[in-house]
């Protein structure tokens, strides 16, 4: 038994009338190939175009496109510059205590005898072991099983 798609109504199968694979009674049927064709929809009006960031209106050939989006210029300007860097603290007494970053002094310069193999190296890179001082090498020779 099959209803009508548009009011819902069940229908004997001397009472269907088909259009494609939807079943109508009688009167909807006849409703629906006696509607009047109506217009097709207004056209939207064309508006000018718009920034997507912004909305402000963008004239004819001065926007900027950038993945699909339009930008104003100002708006364009604002994503693909770097911001100026901001001015540095005149004086450090503006600068909480809490803020201000201790400045340590490293000599990297300085060097000493591995106690090992007596090559020079930085004192930076020396490794102690025991009450000596070794090179990378050395330390990893002495620690390996």
């Amino acid at each position: 038994m099959d209803v009508c798609k548009e009011c819902g109504v069940a229908l004997e199968k001397d009472e269907v009338c088909m259009v494609a694979h939807w079943a109508f009674c009688k009167s909807c049927f006849d409703a629906l190939m006696t509607k009047e064709e109506t217009a097709p929809p207004p056209k939207p009006e064309v508006k000018a175009l718009q920034c997507n960031v912004c909305d402000a209106e963008v004239p004819e050939g001065e926007g900027k496109m950038m993945l699909g989006l339009l930008f104003c210029q100002k708006c364009y300007h604002a994503l693909t510059h770097r911001p100026p860097a901001p001015e540095p603290a005149e004086e450090e007494e503006d600068i909480p205590p809490a803020f201000k970053t201790p400045q340590v002094e490293v000599d990297n310069r300085e060097t000493i005898s591995c106690d090992g193999c007596g090559r020079t190296i930085p004192k930076l890179g020396a490794s102690p072991l025991g009450e000596s001082l070794l090179c990378p090498d050395c330390f990893y020779r002495e620690k390996s099983p």
